[in-house]
């Protein structure tokens, strides 16, 4: 009597102990989305960290600028002005010149040109007209001149970082690429000085005696 007792007080208990652990592992659905056991923003922000895309890849982004930190030179110097022998002491020449250029990058591009051109504040490949002119220091007579000229461009750069995405998290790298753009606002002339009174015959006699560099900005080219 006393084991059959024993064996139904075992069974009675091992009943309630699997019925527990069945009533606690059960989820209380009902504190899945309270909205009254957070703020508005804390539970948008649960739901985006429990939604984070997962995985791996990399990607680049925009990260600063300098804008207009020095000029080059654009291509190679144009012949626009070959003035005459001067008729008579102290006269002097004026080259002019008229030149276009359009606005150009150089280096690795990694971000949309789209983003690149915003920063930089102009569209590449656009066409622009640069020019000016200087007048010669006063001349013997039999002297003349030769005028040429070439653009200069303002010079930008843009830089790039590459960033990784692992698991939900974005990691930034130390792996940057610089882009430079570059667009016309000057013009750059020279000016050779010759004594011949006739015009050199040979390229040997057609060497000028003194050389001057003139630089033309531009306020608004277009």
């Amino acid at each position: 009597m006393k084991r059959v007792f024993t064996r139904l007080i075992i069974m009675t208990l091992i009943f309630t102990l699997l019925f527990s652990m069945t009533v606690l592992a059960e989820p209380d659905s009902s504190k899945e989305f309270d909205l009254s056991l957070c703020s508005a923003e804390e539970y948008y922000i649960e739901i985006e960290e429990n939604h984070a895309p997962m995985g791996y890849w990399e990607y680049w982004e925009y990260e600063s600028r300098d804008l207009d930190y020095t000029t080059v030179p654009i291509g190679n110097w144009n012949l626009c002005f070959i003035g005459t022998p001067a008729t008579r002491e102290g006269e002097t020449q004026t080259a002019i010149a008229t030149l276009t250029a359009s606005t150009s990058l150089s280096g690795t591009v990694r971000i949309p040109i789209k983003v690149i051109e915003a920063n930089l504040g102009y569209e590449i490949g656009v066409a622009m007209t640069v020019g000016g002119s200087t007048t010669s220091a006063r001349l013997k007579i039999g002297e003349y001149i030769k005028g040429y000229a070439k653009p200069i461009a303002s010079v930008s750069s843009v830089l790039q970082r590459k960033w990784i995405h692992m698991d939900g998290q974005k990691i930034r790298t130390n792996e940057t690429k610089t882009v430079y753009g570059y667009r016309p606002t000057a013009v750059a002339i020279k000016i050779e000085y010759f004594k011949s009174g006739t015009y050199a015959q040979t390229l040997a006699e057609d060497k000028p005696y003194k050389v001057e560099y003139f630089i033309i900005l531009n306020s608004d080219s277009n």
